[in-house]
């Protein structure tokens, strides 16, 4: 940002989505997401595709019950952008039966974690729970109206990147910290446990 005048323009691949900002006189920058995904080429190695590669099947993954289908990463749009902010770099795939409906998602990340998500039940593993991250992130978009893409926006400072919602002061919650193995405490496990159809807004 140090290159670009006071009320200049920079425009980037942020997620899945693109990103106008504005340099501001106190040297940070801020600006909403455009309405059409990224085009943006993304930097890769030779005979790299730029994705995560699959880390295959785990021998022992945990498995739990699920409240979220196999087939909400395919609803909309906008959920799959914001799933892009809270999980960057993640990729997806699906499975499909021999009519072509949907009936599991696999979600994986560059440090190999893994999940696959079935109709009823989800299996992980690796250093993060990936399905817990796209649960937690479901919620907050239903709880906020499914906003599309064109509502978010984030503001760039030297600290760090925010993510906000209609305008600055309405910061997303920081999706972006997996739960860990090793960090599950006795609070973590008390608490109303995963699959069950309660949701607080």
């Amino acid at each position: 940002m140090e290159q670009v005048r006071p009320g200049g323009l920079i425009v980037c691949p942020l997620g899945s989505g693109t990103v106008r900002l504005v340099v501001g006189e106190d040297g940070t920058a801020a600006g909403q997401f455009l309405r059409t995904r990224s085009y943006f080429m993304g930097v890769r190695a030779a005979g790299e595709t730029g994705a995560a590669p699959y880390p295959g099947d785990p021998g022992t993954p945990d498995e739990r019950p699920t409240r979220l289908a196999p087939t909400a990463l395919a609803r909309s749009d906008s959920f799959p952008f914001l799933l892009s902010l809270a999980l960057p770099g993640a990729a997806t795939s699906t499975d499909l039966d021999d009519t072509d409906r949907i009936t599991g998602c696999r979600i994986w990340t560059p440090d190999g974690s893994w999940a696959r998500a079935s109709t009823r039940t989800v299996r992980q593993a690796g250093p993060q729970r990936l399905w817990d991250v796209v649960e937690d992130a479901y919620d907050w978009w239903l709880c906020n109206g499914r906003p599309a893409r064109e509502r978010f926006g984030v503001t760039v400072t030297r600290a760090g990147t925010a993510v906000w919602l209609g305008r600055p002061d309405q910061p997303v919650p920081h999706l972006t910290r997996a739960r860990t193995t090793a960090a599950r405490t006795p609070e973590t496990t008390a608490r109303t446990p995963r699959g069950t159809p309660e949701r607080s807004c």
